[in-house]
């Protein structure tokens, strides 16, 4: 989602499995971000998160759960 003059971007996404295997394991897999999109500095943050619980193999192959990450930009043009 940009602002009306798109000089800032805000994306995420957020899933969720649920399994019912003889125990119910239910997990989140979320990611959020904020850039400035315009001018001669551009510069962006973000986080991403997936709980242990998440199964990757409910919504498809993924070979990564819980772990956090954290991420950051910055862009200079000449």
């Amino acid at each position: 989602m940009n602002t009306k003059k798109n000089t800032y971007n805000l994306s995420g996404r957020t899933n969720m499995s649920a399994v019912y295997d003889g125990k119910n394991k239910n997990g989140i897999s979320s990611f959020l971000a904020l850039a400035e999109t315009s001018g001669k500095y551009r510069y962006g943050i973000g986080g991403e998160y997936i709980s242990k619980e998440y199964d990757n193999n409910d919504l498809g192959i993924n070979f990564q759960t819980n772990y956090y990450s954290f991420l950051e930009m910055l862009v200079i043009e000449y």
